[in-house]
């Protein structure tokens, strides 16, 4: 796995299914985040690993908005949510004016290569920021991203899931277990055991955010090039059986 700030979007032909350009993405950097958390830092592998994106959402053709995050939080490795949280944010990128970068060699470099110009982000939502001063739990896996309907204003509804795993968790074995917490402690019980009392299994979470300036676009179906082939196959062979149609004995 990569320890690289420098991250790949890879822009698809829908069509085709054919790769067409690449760009840079850059993490934040190690050094701004563990200025959030010096007591407790994240060592210098940590980009690309347990620090990197999660999610990421079409808002048009060139916008996008993506998830940033740590592995911190309430979770099946740390249900208490012990451990300081660094980052939990969302940014908003744009692709447009971009360097394609396809032929580059990425791998262990931190350092934008020369003459490349990343896609340009912007801090959408600082989410650990904005759920701590509510007093809000931060968990650790953030990771999904939608948009829901507009609202009456103009604005959307920015959803953000995190399932904690379903609270399942394994040993070195591969043995799996359920996490019980009452947010103080916790314990591990086998699958689909009840937890012991006044404990419980570490729930889901939906957060909902209303969202200003976004240019959405709905996303527009796209048929698969297989299915269209077989379909105009299937509408060839029904002409077919008309134009030839059998004689009844």
């Amino acid at each position: 796995m990569s320890s690289s700030r420098n991250l790949r979007i890879v822009e698809f032909d829908v069509a085709s299914g054919v790769s067409t350009k690449q760009f840079i993405y850059q993490t934040e950097s190690l050094a701004d985040i563990n200025a959030r958390v010096p007591d407790d830092p994240f060592g210098d592998n940590s980009q690309g690993r347990n620090i990197g994106i999660s999610a990421i959402i079409a808002l048009n053709d060139k916008e996008f908005l993506i998830i940033e995050r740590d592995n911190r939080g309430a979770g099946v490795d740390d249900p208490t949510g012990a451990a300081p949280v660094a980052r939990k944010r969302i940014y908003k990128i744009s692709i447009e004016g971009a360097t394609h970068i396809s032929a580059l060699d990425l791998t262990g470099s931190n350092d934008l290569p020369v003459g490349v110009t990343p896609v340009s982000k912007t801090l959408y939502l600082d989410l650990a920021g904005v759920l701590t001063a509510q007093s809000i739990p931060l968990v650790e896996k953030l990771e999904g991203i939608t948009v829901g309907k507009q609202l009456d204003d103009g604005s959307y509804a920015l959803i953000l899931g995190a399932d904690n795993d379903f609270s399942v968790t394994q040993n070195d074995d591969d043995v799996q277990f359920d996490v019980c917490t009452d947010g103080l402690t916790a314990q591990q019980v086998g699958l689909d055991r009840a937890c012991p009392a006044g404990l419980s299994l570490l729930p889901s979470y939906l957060y909902s955010f209303k969202a200003d300036g976004l240019k959405y676009m709905q996303p527009q179906a796209v048929r698969e090039p297989r299915v269209a082939m077989l379909m105009a196959l299937g509408l060839a062979g029904i002409g077919t059986m008309r134009a030839n149609p059998r004689k009844s004995k």
